[in-house]
């Protein structure tokens, strides 16, 4: 698995580990790959009290099957998809402790040679080492240069250790979306979490939330067209997609034509989302307003009649509760769903719904 990795607290972990809510496991879908011994995990966790969501994707694998390799990107000219490609690598989270000039903070080992030393620094609290045999999460305290890692980064702050919560953390504080667990000598895993976690991370440094929503059964050109529209209006893009039963009561029971998680897997490997989350209402007015993004994107032609010119849509009232607003972005004409499918069958029946 080819990645620089960020190994920091993911803020959905920071919230399960020391809020005091209960969270409790939804639902949970396990895809295998075509290498043995890996699999991809979807956990979707649920506090009942709040009624917040968040999403958990996971990467688990075997290291008797996979070889788990740190890869120093500098600049950071090549993006995750590309660095995939080169190393031909199965999967794959980016990101990392940087000083302003993109240098590496703490220990960062790639393929056995020293890129940049072992740091003391109280967030960098622990160091992921791979061998020729293992992978561990140690303490950083317990790090030596004599184990004679192929690759090494150091990480923190721990979440979970021993199996146990660890003592002192808080939601409140920044924090990355992206980890790395051990379960056991011979099973790890890597992830992130998004959606909720991505948005509350880009207001804590300063930037601007973006959110757009549609069913994207059958990704085509008018779909990436707006949603590359969307995500330079802002820091990060996060798609609101209508689920497999949403889709069914807004188009009619033949579609949709792909799954709801092969489609989120679709959207999601685009490099203009930063993430996907998954409703089933026919509207997303549930999930804007745990959301509450600063920008809410809308493709097509909409009327401009609403307060202050802005577009007549309906979520545009709740996005203008808590001082959001709501944007439309040219779509280009001649492409929809509707239109593939009615192409692709032989004998063309009538289809229900649009794009």
């Amino acid at each position: 698995m080819a990645v620089r990795f960020s190994l920091t607290a993911a803020i959905l972990l920071l919230s399960l580990t020391a809020s005091r809510g209960e969270w409790s496991v939804g639902s949970s879908e396990t895809e295998s790959s075509a290498v043995a011994g890996v699999e991809h995990r979807r956990i979707v966790f649920g506090e009942a009290a709040s009624g917040e969501e968040a999403t958990l994707d996971l990467a688990l694998f075997s290291t008797k099957t996979a070889t788990l390799r740190v890869v120093d990107n500098p600049g950071g000219d090549n993006d995750l998809a590309e660095v995939l490609r080169r190393k031909r690598g199965i999967a794959g989270v980016n990101g990392g402790y940087f000083d302003p000039q993109n240098a590496p903070v703490g220990l960062l080992i790639s393929d056995g040679k020293l890129i940049a030393p072992f740091r003391k620094a109280r967030l960098l609290s622990g160091v992921l080492v791979v061998t020729k045999t293992r992978i561990e999460l140690i303490r950083s305290g317990e790090y030596s240069s004599r184990r004679n890692a192929a690759a090494a980064v150091q990480c923190g702050p721990f979440l979970v250790e021993g199996g146990k919560a660890v003592a002192g953390l808080n939601d409140t504080r920044p924090a990355r979306r992206t980890f790395v667990l051990t379960i056991g000598p011979e099973r790890a895993a890597i992830g992130l979490n998004a959606a909720l976690a991505v948005a509350r991370a880009t207001r804590l440094r300063g930037g601007t939330v973006v959110a757009t929503g549609g069913c994207f059964d059958l990704l085509h050109v008018g779909h990436l067209s707006t949603l590359r529209a969307a995500r330079q209006l802002g820091d990060c893009l996060i798609v609101c997609l209508n689920s497999d039963r949403s889709v069914r009561e807004l188009k009619g029971p033949a579609r949709p034509v792909v799954p709801q998680t092969d489609r989120a897997r679709l959207v999601a490997a685009l490099d203009c989302v930063d993430a996907v989350v998954t409703f089933d209402e026919p509207a997303p007015d549930r999930l804007l307003d745990r959301l509450r993004p600063d920008i809410w994107v809308k493709g097509g032609d909409y009327f401009l009649d609403g307060p202050d010119g802005e577009p007549a849509l309906p979520e545009a009232e709740l996005v203008r509760r808590w001082g959001g607003q709501t944007v439309v972005v040219p779509y280009l004409s001649g492409r929809s769903t509707t239109q593939l499918i009615a192409a692709a069958r032989p004998d063309p029946a009538p289809i229900e719904g649009g794009s």
